[in-house]
């Protein structure tokens, strides 16, 4: 059996659907915390942790390991099923004027996502304060701040903005040098009934990327992977570099990343065939030959002088490099995907079935504010937060807790339980038997060649 093929099998083995947390288990818990003592009761909550009873957030793995970002990715991060790095994460990046947004985020990374190896970034007092209330995994990277922020919410292009998206670029740099395979994400985006890190690692692993961002000229970094790979090492200095020296002039991570690296630190590509000549021509440039899986040393497995060292374990295929010979910290290899928007739909519909489609997630851009983005995701039934009952402190507003929608609306997560568990995310592009006459946004023909693995 090849390596792509056994590396196929293993990303292919998907986690059982996440349990909810009914209003009967929340009642039943708050009456009776000792309940949580049994792993059945306390697993759904790692979805919502903030619906546990006060005390229980004790019960948390990650509870205490705050303070030290070295333990609290030796608790959070996945074990790489590939064996290529020492672990998996998500980034995410918190601001408490935001909380109810990033309450529907993690709620759908964890229940749909079946993401629960996360961290969440804070950089101020509040943000901080706001996210342990939260029972969340915090870190407080403030030290990674370029400017001076101000206590307000961040508004796309000003200067709060800008630091605030390069503290979440150098902050991803430094846990990636640690030789953590890392996946960014904003908050201000809704996750598919798909298990995404698997489904993103099998994106990569199929061209031996370097890592994989959503396609919007020619990137978005909304939601990326990047592996911690000579190649991903060099394209994060590369950016971080051409950062300290244009971020003053106003210019976000996006900008300089889609303006000033393209075609120098990295060369996008989407399908196969065209990530195969971009991978061959890198390797030309280079003067040398695009043999098997980039990256790699001689053995098959990881060289000592990447990021993580030799840790493959059981698949000798390697973290990819997209062309070029051993050890190469030249161009990195980016695959794109597809990231329909409204005037694919022909307007924003009133639900866009999540089995419809091979995306990952919906992202609210191109408005700004919390109550915008919120907008767009309920209309695009990505929004899984009964925001009109969020409770906060007395005294203290940035202290907010929010229950779930499927207490009052049982229906509102019912079409997010029925798509095929069997496939990964990008590969799923037929609506199941049964929805095609219920008037549901169907597929879009140029997403229907993802069909990788088949």
């Amino acid at each position: 059996m090849s390596d792509v093929h056994t590396a196929q099998l293993v990303l292919n083995k998907l986690a059982p659907a996440f349990p909810s947390v009914t209003r009967e288990l929340f009642d039943h818990v708050h009456s009776d915390p000792a309940l949580l003592q049994h792993p059945a009761n306390l697993t759904p909550f790692l979805a919502a942790p903030w619906l546990l009873p006060a005390g229980s957030e004790k019960l948390l793995p990650y509870y205490g390991r705050g303070g030290n970002l070295e333990q609290l990715l030796r608790v959070q991060a996945l074990p790489d099923p590939l064996g290529q790095s020492r672990g998996l994460v998500t980034l995410l990046y918190f601001n408490y004027q935001q909380a109810a947004m990033a309450m529907n985020c993690i709620y759908s990374l964890v229940k749909f996502g079946g993401v629960t190896s996360y961290v969440v970034v804070v950089w101020n007092g509040r943000s901080r304060e706001a996210c342990a209330h939260l029972n969340l995994p915090c870190f407080d990277a403030s030290a990674w701040l370029p400017a001076r922020v101000a206590d307000t919410e961040a508004k796309y292009g000003d200067p709060n903005f800008i630091a605030i998206m390069w503290l979440r670029t150098q902050f991803a740099r430094h846990v990636l040098k640690l030789g953590y395979t890392i996946h960014v994400s904003d908050v201000d985006l809704a996750y598919a009934p798909y298990n995404l890190h698997r489904s993103l690692l099998a994106y990569i692993h199929e061209v031996n990327a370097t890592g994989t961002f959503p396609g919007e000229r020619p990137v978005n970094t909304g939601s990326y992977m990047l592996l911690p790979s000579p190649r991903g090492l060099a394209l994060m200095d590369a950016w971080v570099a051409e950062g300290q020296r244009l971020m003053a002039r106003g210019l976000s991570e996006q900008e300089v990343l889609c303006r000033k690296l393209n075609g120098t630190a990295y060369q996008v590509c989407e399908e196969p065939k065209q990530c195969d000549w971009a991978a061959r021509q890198l390797a030309r440039e280079e003067g040398g030959e695009a043999k098997g899986i980039p990256g790699s040393d001689e053995s098959g497995t990881v060289g000592q002088g990447g990021a993580t060292g030799n840790v493959s374990q059981g698949v000798s295929s390697p973290i990819g490099g997209g062309g070029g010979g051993s050890g190469s910290s030249s161009m990195a290899l980016l695959r794109t995907f597809p990231t329909p928007r409204a005037r694919d739909l022909g307007g924003f519909r009133e639900h866009v079935h999540p089995c419809g489609y091979p995306l990952l997630f919906w992202h609210a851009t191109g408005v700004t504010g919390q109550q915008p983005k919120v907008d767009r995701l309920q209309r695009l039934g990505y929004w899984f937060i009964d925001d009109e009952r969020c409770w906060a402190e007395k005294g203290r507003a940035h202290l907010v807790r929010c229950p779930l929608r499927l207490w009052r609306d049982e229906w509102v997560e019912g079409d997010f339980l029925k798509c095929d568990r069997s496939r990964l995310g990008l590969q799923y592009f037929r609506l199941p038997k049964g929805l095609s006459r219920r008037g549901v946004v169907g597929p879009l023909p140029h997403l229907t060649h993802y069909a990788a693995f088949n």
